[in-house]
């Protein structure tokens, strides 16, 4: 029974791991359709990479923080 339990995570994990390298490939190929379509609309590359960093801020706060106790040792949240 527990190498059922075993076999089960790590099927899960294969599961994940490819569900994520796919939603990066899109994400990293859209990123450059998504520049192209703003360069056409005349935006400067500041505003971009402004952008760029303020929706990255959510994401890379989570992945710092981890947990909340790492959070509020870290006096984050």
């Amino acid at each position: 029974m527990a190498g059922h339990t075993g076999n089960t995570f790590a099927n899960r994990d294969v599961f994940l791991g490819v569900v994520f390298a796919l939603l990066a490939a899109v994400g990293f190929s859209a990123k450059a359709i998504l520049v192209k379509l703003a360069y056409l609309d005349s935006v400067d590359a500041v505003t971009l990479l402004a952008l760029r960093m303020a929706f990255s801020v959510p994401s890379l706060s989570a992945w710092r923080c981890g947990s909340a106790e790492t959070c509020r040792a870290l006096n984050v949240a």
